[in-house]
């Protein structure tokens, strides 16, 4: 089951609800996504530092999708990640939020009980300062599920080894989106830099592959995807687990935050493979997991 976990929505939806022709793009490249092979996707709304419940307007007036199901929609309180998303025919949209971060002394309100927060799917940070990437990294942040850089410049920091695999261990997960190289060459460079950077820190563990595709002429196949992170110095299998197996434990991982409002813990837990996943070669296993 592929899963892309960051389709932007514009930032001007936060500032002022959009009318069903501003969701015209947005819908556009949710279908060609499908049209693609992903089976999940999550729209993203990216705030800069603080926010408040007015956040949860921007998602406002969105369309009926024939075949599509939306989570924050859906009267079946789909809890993300685990059997609800295991048909191949079922597609379903998902909703993220990630909180810009450059002092962590600031009150980002990012623990389990808010109210605001837990109307996401998924809550991730982006960190643009080396503490608040140490705080992501330690915990400090309660309520996050991913990890986000930009990849876009040089990154103001050294992505250490040792907070990268304290991340990990409490079951965050790292993004490395790729829309970026394709969309514009002059930053190519430094996408691919980071990315082995990022790729070589985590030994290619926890991480997700997104497409933070704001067009829909941005979006790739899963398949070219695992062929662009080659030039990465990832595997192909590494690659494939980054579109599949990475995102849907993210996903658990999120469900094991709103829904138990537990600490990170680790525990073992034994997937059963979904019939799409079962085509594709997967087998049961254990794998550690946020709790």
């Amino acid at each position: 089951m592929f899963i892309d976990l960051n389709i932007p929505i514009p930032e001007t939806f936060t500032r002022k609800p959009p009318t069903l022709k501003d969701w015209s793009q947005i819908t556009r490249t949710i279908l060609e996504a499908k049209n693609l092979g992903y089976r999940v996707v999550a729209l993203n709304q990216i705030i800069d530092g603080k926010f408040s419940d007015s956040v949860l307007q921007a998602w406002s007036n969105f369309p009926e999708i024939d075949g599509v199901t939306v989570s924050w929609l859906s009267k079946q309180g789909i809890k993300p990640g685990i059997e609800n998303y295991s048909s191949p025919k079922k597609f379903t949209v998902l909703k993220r939020i990630s909180l810009k971060i450059s002092d962590p002394s600031q009150n980002y309100s990012l623990t389990s009980n808010n109210a605001t927060l837990n109307e996401y799917d998924i809550v991730a940070v982006i960190p643009d300062t080396e503490k608040a990437f140490s705080c992501a990294c330690s915990g400090s942040f309660e309520a996050i599920d991913l990890i986000s850089i930009d990849m876009t410049c040089r990154i103001p920091f050294t992505l250490k080894l040792k907070p990268v695999s304290q991340a990990i261990q409490k079951g965050y997960f790292f993004e490395l989106s790729y829309s970026e190289s394709i969309a514009d060459s002059s930053i190519r460079k430094f996408w691919l830099s980071n990315s082995i950077a990022l790729i070589s820190a985590t030994r290619a563990q926890n991480i997700v592959f997104t497409s933070a595709a704001k067009n829909y002429f941005d979006t790739r196949s899963p398949y070219d995807i695992t062929n662009l992170f080659t030039l990465a110095g990832i595997s192909a299998s590494d690659s494939k687990q980054s579109l599949t197996e990475s995102p849907r434990l993210c996903l658990i991982h999120s469900t094991n935050r709103r829904f138990t409002h537990k600490s990170v813990a680790i525990a073992e837990c034994t997937l059963t493979p979904s019939e799409d996943m079962i085509a594709e070669g997967h087998q049961s296993k254990k794998v550690k997991l946020a709790k």
